[in-house]
């Protein structure tokens, strides 16, 4: 949704998290754009997901109007003629309300169990504007549907690159990772065997650093942590999905379909369509103290927002609600090292919510006492909670 004004993070937490939202277009409007004025609310909404997502400075562009220049239409707090105008007292409140909590804030950064990788030389090598790669936008589609289905879980995600410190996290998601170097493999194979649960899609470890295919198209280190042969595929059309079965439920795939042969790895679902209908569609193969799974085609989001639930569950990995939140319910948290947490609740939809709370909280943002149980949020309403 495009809404208000500007909005940009200056500073991430630890360089895992930065992110940079434009939000264009405020009190001002772009004919034929829809969603480009900002609701009541709005603007302390988005504000309050970007500080809790890692932001810990923000700033407001443009802060004036231009009466000049392309951007003329551009959102801002104050108008052309230099005057506060509708959305100047919501950032106004936003101010006297960060400055008041800034004390429970300090310290705090964001702390995730999870992370998701977002590679660029495997980006490049795929956008390289030949359709031997697939579809231009496989990669990012296939990155963002797997951090949207982490995501709604509640829990923190990080999206890191391939140089992070794996070992930092329980669990962490290549969506594509497919040129590696010795050192980069080597830091995959330590990261598993040391405890870590490394999941892996087609065309991950298939090349090295110059996109060089491997014989058996899987880096050999990695063929053995994940205990499969990945030698035959097939491919589907634009559109075409292909059903598998799982414990959970089932699943759906798409565009490209390994066809591994488990060497060691035990098959968790399989393929119900298809001439290789029975073939592993997801494996798993414990090494060391830690695990590796392969997920033999590019599945649909339903599949990850049932499959992380489950996976994070034998992985430890708490749901800060205690169960997977509601759709129009954004929850992040920034912790400290002196053990304080803030659960920030946002409300993400322009209608009023209820939700069960597992327990009392302090709503600081608010300045209220939350009882456990049935809880309202008005429209856009953002809440940073901490237990009383």
């Amino acid at each position: 949704r495009a809404n208000a004004l500007g909005l940009a993070v200056v500073r991430g937490v630890l360089g895992k998290n930065f992110q940079l939202h434009e939000l264009r277009n405020g009190p001002h409007a772009v004919p034929g754009r829809a969603n480009n004025a900002p609701a009541p609310g709005e603007i302390e909404r988005l504000t309050l997901h970007t500080i809790a997502n890692g932001a810990d400075a923000i700033f407001y562009f443009q802060w004036a109007a231009v009466r000049f220049g392309p951007e003329q239409s551009h959102g801002t707090p104050t108008g052309y003629d230099g005057r506060p105008n509708r959305i100047y007292p919501e950032v106004q409140r936003i101010g006297r309300k960060l400055t008041r909590i800034a004390p429970e804030l300090a310290g705090t950064s964001v702390r995730s169990d999870v992370a998701v990788v977002y590679d660029f030389p495997t980006r490049w090598a795929m956008q390289a504007g030949e359709e031997w790669t697939g579809p231009a936008a496989l990669h990012n589609d296939h990155a963002k549907k797997i951090y949207n289905a982490l995501r709604a879980t509640g829990v923190n995600c990080d999206a890191i690159g391939r140089d992070a410190a794996f070992g930092d996290y329980t669990l962490v998601v290549a969506p594509f990772l497919s040129c590696l170097d010795e050192g980069l493999v080597d830091r995959l194979v330590d990261y598993v065997t040391r405890g870590g649960t490394l999941v892996f899609h087609p065309l991950c470890g298939m090349k090295n650093a110059d996109t060089e295919i491997y014989p058996r198209r899987l880096h050999p280190k990695l063929e053995k942590l994940f205990g499969v042969n990945v030698c035959d595929f097939t491919t589907g059309g634009p559109g075409e999905r292909v059903a598998f079965s799982w414990a959970g439920g089932e699943g759906h795939g798409e565009l490209f379909f390994d066809l591994v042969e488990p060497e060691g790895a035990t098959p968790l679902a399989r393929f119900a369509q298809g001439w290789f209908a029975g073939a592993p569609a997801v494996t798993e193969h414990r090494a060391g103290e830690g695990r590796a799974v392969y997920v033999a085609t590019f599945a649909d989001e339903a599949f990850y927002r049932e499959w992380s639930v489950e996976l994070l569950a034998r992985l430890g990995v708490a749901l800060p609600l205690g169960q997977v939140p509601p759709a129009w319910l954004e929850v992040a948290q920034r912790a400290s090292t002196d053990g304080r947490t803030l659960m920030f609740l946002i409300n993400t939809t322009g209608e009023r919510q209820t939700l069960a709370l597992p327990a009392p909280m302090r709503d600081l943002w608010n300045e209220e006492t939350l009882a456990g149980g049935e809880v309202s949020f008005a429209p856009w309403q953002a809440r940073v909670c901490r237990q009383p």
